[in-house]
């Protein structure tokens, strides 16, 4: 079984990072594989609405993408997917968002194994750093309607945590626990 992580911050050992990398581990814990994706060190082009994938049957925009690609469609009895972002200006960082935009190649039902597996579950990790913890609410919901109205996972479980500043990196322990909790569901 395979959990893969998707980390939206530009900041691979931040607030968000490390709590993906917590889930992660919980994962591992319980026997899964796990990859990482950090997509603030990888180069994700725009989807640029060439049905290109319609044609060929996968994105064909070459970039640091199509090892995520791969990643899905080689995994063997895939488990899971932990989607992580901070919230900057209202919403999901750039980098997520180029990454969902590319989901638009898993539109279409005859790419047989490049599609995501039936079952696959999802745990979205959010942080920002404002104190409200219901003030980004619609920004959570987005994404997680938007996993699953793709089709792309059924969101089983969401860690959100406000409050979060730039630095020094600092998550309370029962949060990282939880994470760690939620990572060992998701491999089971």
């Amino acid at each position: 079984m395979n959990i893969l992580g998707i980390n939206g911050s530009p900041r691979p050992a931040g607030h968000t990072g490390t709590l993906i990398g917590d889930v992660l581990a919980g994962a591992a814990e319980a026997g899964a594989a796990t990859e990482l994706f950090q997509l603030g060190r990888m180069t994700v082009s725009p989807c640029i609405d060439c049905d290109g994938c319609r044609a060929t049957a996968r994105c064909v925009l070459e970039d640091d993408n199509q090892r995520f690609y791969g990643a899905v469609a080689e995994a063997r009895a895939p488990r899971g997917l932990v989607i992580g972002t901070p919230i900057y200006l209202d919403h999901v960082s750039a980098q997520l968002k180029v990454w969902i935009d590319r989901l638009h190649a898993y539109n279409y039902t005859k790419l047989g194994n490049f599609m995501f597996p039936d079952g696959f579950r999802a745990v979205l990790v959010v942080t920002y750093g404002a104190a409200d913890p219901h003030l980004y609410d619609f920004v959570v919901d987005w994404l997680a309607g938007l996993i699953e109205d793709r089709k792309v996972a059924r969101v089983v479980d969401r860690i959100v945590l406000p409050g979060t500043q730039r630095l020094p990196i600092s998550l309370p322990e029962d949060v990282r626990q939880r994470a760690r909790q939620i990572g060992r569901r998701l491999a089971t």
